[in-house]
């Protein structure tokens, strides 16, 4: 193969690439997983933007919950746990709810 030759298909590669670049993106936008905080107790899932933001407001629900049992300690108060997990749902209903709730429902407790 000619240095030419090589020239050539190296420059078609490039711009076979830069052409589908956001084809790629898209795509790889559209597998991306979406984030929840899934409330133990009260059997809640709650969409989050990020998976950072769900860590973020599963710590502050914990120590909420932490709080109202420190509060009122009773071996009848029920165990309400929050847990970062994955979206289970559609990319649509992530969105909707997102749109919906911001992420903070008001019906936890």
């Amino acid at each position: 193969m000619t240095r030419r030759r090589r020239s050539r298909l190296a420059a078609l590669w490039f711009v076979a690439v830069w052409r589908f670049r956001p084809i790629w993106l898209a795509l790889r936008h559209a597998f991306a997983p979406r984030w929840a905080v899934h409330i133990l107790g009260p059997d809640s899932l709650t969409a989050q933007p990020s998976e950072s933001a769900a860590d973020a407001r599963a710590s502050e629900w914990n120590e909420m919950f932490a709080k109202l049992n420190a509060r009122d300690p009773s071996p009848h108060n029920p165990l309400v746990y929050a847990l970062t997990v994955p979206w289970p749902h559609s990319l649509r209903s992530h969105a909707a709810a997102l749109a919906e709730h911001g992420g903070d429902p008001e019906d936890i407790c």
